[in-house]
């Protein structure tokens, strides 16, 4: 087993799901990413890192922005985030800490930058539809005038992490069917 697992994909795709499950079995730390980028936003200023901010700054991020774009400025969230990221890994193998760093801010070409002798990087996408039943659950019963956007941006990220992860010989799974994820993950973990 590796020291480190990188799991990463786009929204609504049950990454923290499964990021839970494989720290419950390999007995590891998890770390959201989401939680990086936040402790850096609390730490730095906006006018001085615009990418890592856009989206917390743009409420309307869905309605005034093209996907494409959108697209360009998350991978711009997860260049920045990159150096801590990276830093943490190194920290996470130095110290024998085995570890789960989970979130939508993973970007395969920088994973792929490093040695990957203690490290295993896997990338989760979906189809349209299997999105926008998971975005439908997590509205609760308000509406998001947005989801159609929304799912387009999550499927288009998905299979743009999709294509470079393989280009690069990096994992890639199918987050569908949801109800044997876990198994089917733990056999690329474990071959």
């Amino acid at each position: 087993m590796k020291k480190v697992i990188l799991i990463g994909g786009s929204s609504s795709t049950g990454k923290s799901y499964l990021a839970k499950q494989l720290a419950e079995k390999y007995r590891m730390s998890l770390i959201e990413i989401d939680d990086i980028r936040i402790a850096l936003q609390s730490k730095l200023k906006p006018a001085d890192f615009p990418n890592l901010f856009f989206f917390v700054e743009n409420k309307n991020y869905l309605t005034d922005n093209s996907v494409e774009f959108l697209l360009s400025k998350l991978e711009s969230v997860g260049v920045e985030i990159w150096p801590a990221l990276n830093s943490l890994i190194d920290k996470h193998i130095a110290c024998n800490e085995p570890v789960i760093f989970e979130g939508d801010g993973i970007i395969p070409k920088l994973a792929a930058s490093r040695n990957q002798e203690n490290i295993q990087s896997i990338f989760i996408y979906d189809d349209k539809e299997n999105i926008l039943q998971k975005e439908l659950k997590r509205q609760r019963g308000g509406v998001n005038p947005n989801l159609e956007k929304q799912v387009e941006f999550s499927h288009q990220h998905g299979q743009m992490i999709k294509s470079q992860a393989e280009s690069l010989g990096l994992i890639t799974i199918s987050a569908s069917p949801q109800e044997t994820l876990f198994e089917r993950t733990i056999k690329l973990l474990e071959n």
